[in-house]
Order: structure tokens, then C-alpha cells, then sequence
């Protein structure tokens, strides 16, 4: 069961990477999101052919190939170094074929590709002050035929699970019921939706938040973090996202640091690490298609107000500079130059 399930987790989560237009998906993800990994992909975005041209590769023979590879090279290495590349092969093939006999409705899915890429996704990884166990939640918008088919497969393997446990527990928020896979035993999966919007969450309480903010709550969220909001000043929606937010981070030190720290000694170094965190603030990047090709970008949010003011005046040296990259000939794709306060 533990097999069918993990595929199941593996499977939702991949069709939850999708994102609609209306409400930034910041907007509705948990307060306290430490990591996020987001993708919007448009219509005129150029991976959508990219991925289509993936999908329609012969995979089967590659797999072969790649099969035939590796048992010869296990065959002359008397080291014995690919020997455990033979059975994640066969683990790989095995957890599909498991997930379909166990669930025979992802077949369908498997064979005629998985709603993956829709309009806009992401995934957070999130904590509570309450609580010192992460949350990883995953929002998708799907429009069109990508949206009924995201429906139907989360009803495919509510079904499947409905038939191994028998009936499976709820979450009433407000007029959206969230239905939870797993008898305990397990990592819980939670999985609902709120119109176009489809959620799947590993925390009772952080997935009954994002439904909340999908119905109109004024509570925080991911988007309230001075991180998001640098992000929105900063970046153009759209394409491959990534936010690490050391601030948010710093919260759960500071929340929880006091369990770890009796003595005074102890108790500066928390509140040293805490004001380290804030001041570093966190990083962010976003990769995307324009008109002129693949555009990179980044910021490092670093916060004079975090409290540790002479990493502050280091991060933020008012005179460092870096030279003009005259030695780099005028074809290179990528210029890069970072000036190292070595003191």
C-alpha cells in the first residue's frame, strides 16, 4: 500500500503544477512559506513545445538502452559500482506498474501524458510558529481540458484510495470539503480544490489556511513577506521561480530557539543566528523566455533593519564596485562579477 500511495503523492503533485492568471498563487500560499519552487507557463512560453517533444520521445527503447548500458557496464566492474543502477531501474519500472494495479484508473494518465504544465503552479515548503514540523503544500490553476482532467484524476485516486481503506477522512473549511488519503500510517496527503484552484497539502491546518485565502480571508500569506514583495517589485511574472526566505526562517528559530537554549550563552547565539537570518533576509531567482531569449535573474534581499548591522554593512558596501568586463569577448552569453569583502 505504501508503494501505491507514494506513486499517488508523486502523481497529484505533478498534476499540480499549474497556475492561473487571475489571483498570484502568492496571494493563497501559507504564511511562513520558507521555500518555494513556482512555474507559469503561458502559451507563448516555448517550453510548453519543449516538453511536448520530451513526452513524444521513444522512452521505452531509451530505457532499454540505458538498461543494456548499465548491465554491461556492472558485467566489467569487478568494483561492483553499478550494481544498484540495475535495481533502481527496476524499482522505477516496478513502482508504475504497482501504481496501476493497484489503482488500474492512473493508467489512462500514465499513457496519455499527465496533466503537468497548465497555467501556473507551486509548491511551498512552509512552517508554523506553532508547530516545528514543515508543511509542503502544492497549488495549481488549470483552465479548459486541463482542469477537468486534473479533476477527474484527483476523483481517480480518491476512488483508489476509497477501495483500499475504505472510507476516507474530511476536512470541512467553510463550503470546501478536503478529503485525506491515508490511514495515519502514512505521510497524510490533502487534496481539494476551490473553483480552478487545486490544492494538495501535507497539514491539516496550513491547507484549511490556503482555503481560506482562495475564499476571500484577509489573513497573511506567502505574499505578505517583504521577500514576495521584492520578488513583485522586481521580476516579471512568469517562467521557473525559486524563493528561499530566511526571514521566515528566522521566526521559527526565534519561536523555537528558547526549547534548545538554557544557558545565556546558548540564548546569544540564538539571538545572534536570528538576527543573521533577518539581515541576510533570503534570495530569490527567476529563469524565463522573452523576445530576446532565456532571461536570468536574481536578488539577494538583504535588510539593513534585520539587526545585525555589521553584516549589514558588509552585504551593503556603499563602496565596493566590481570592474567593467572588458576582458570578456563581446559574444559571451553570461556576465557575471561579484566583489568578495574579504575582511
Amino acid at each position: 500500500m505504501k508503494h501505491w500511495i507514494l506513486a499517488s503523492v508523486v502523481t497529484v503533485m505533478a498534476a499540480s503544477l499549474s497556475p492561473a492568471r487571475a489571483q498570484p498563487l502568492a496571494d493563497v500560499a501559507p504564511s511562513g512559506t520558507i521555500l518555494s519552487l513556482g512555474l507559469a507557463s503561458y502559451d507563448e512560453f516555448y517550453a510548453n513545445d519543449l516538453l511536448s517533444d520530451i513526452a513524444s520521445l521513444d522512452w521505452e527503447q531509451a530505457v532499454a538502452t540505458a538498461t543494456q548500458l548499465v548491465e554491461y557496464a556492472a558485467a566489467n566492474d569487478p568494483g561492483g559500482d553499478f550494481d544498484d543502477f540495475d535495481d533502481i531501474f527496476e524499482e522505477i519500472g516496478s513502482a508504475f506498474d504497482e501504481a496501476i494495479v493497484a489503482c488500474p484508473g492512473l493508467e489512462p494518465f500514465f499513457s496519455n501524458g499527465l496533466p503537468i504544465v497548465g497555467d501556473e503552479s507551486l509548491l511551498t515548503v512552509s512552517m508554523s510558529p506553532f508547530s516545528p514540523m514543515p508543511a509542503i503544500t502544492a497549488l495549481s490553476r488549470f483552465s479548459g481540458d486541463m482542469a477537468s482532467r486534473a479533476s477527474d484524476l484527483q476523483a481517480v485516486l480518491v476512488g483508489c484510495a476509497e477501495a483500499e481503506l475504505g472510507e476516507l477522512p474530511t476536512l470541512q473549511e467553510g463550503d470546501t470539503t478536503l478529503v485525506v488519503l491515508g490511514d495515519g500510517s502514512d505521510l497524510p496527503l490533502i487534496v481539494g480544490s476551490v473553483d480552478d484552484l487545486f490544492i494538495i497539502g501535507s497539514e491539516p491546518e496550513t491547507t484549511r489556511s490556503v482555503v481560506r485565502l482562495a475564499t476571500g480571508s484577509d489573513e497573511a500569506s506567502m505574499a505578505s513577506s517583504r521577500l514576495s514583495q521584492l520578488v513583485t517589485e522586481n521580476f516579471t511574472a512568469g517562467g521557473l521561480s525559486l524563493s528561499l526566505d530566511l526571514q521566515a526562517l528566522a521566526d521559527i528559530a526565534e519561536n523555537f530557539g528558547g526549547m534548545f537554549a538554557s544557558q545565556p550563552e546558548e540564548q546569544l547565539a540564538v539571538e545572534r543566528a536570528v538576527a543573521m537570518l533577518r539581515t541576510l533576509g533570503g534570495v530569490a531567482g527567476n529563469v524565463r523566455n522573452t523576445e530576446d531569449g532565456l532571461l536570468s535573474e536574481s536578488l539577494v534581499a538583504v535588510d539593513p533593519e534585520g539587526g545585525d548591522d555589521e553584516l549589514a554593512s558588509i552585504l551593503l558596501c556603499e563602496d565596493c564596485a566590481v570592474s567593467t568586463p572588458d576582458l570578456f569577448p563581446d559574444w559571451s552569453l553570461g556576465v557575471s562579477s561579484q566583489y568578495i569583502y574579504l575582511p
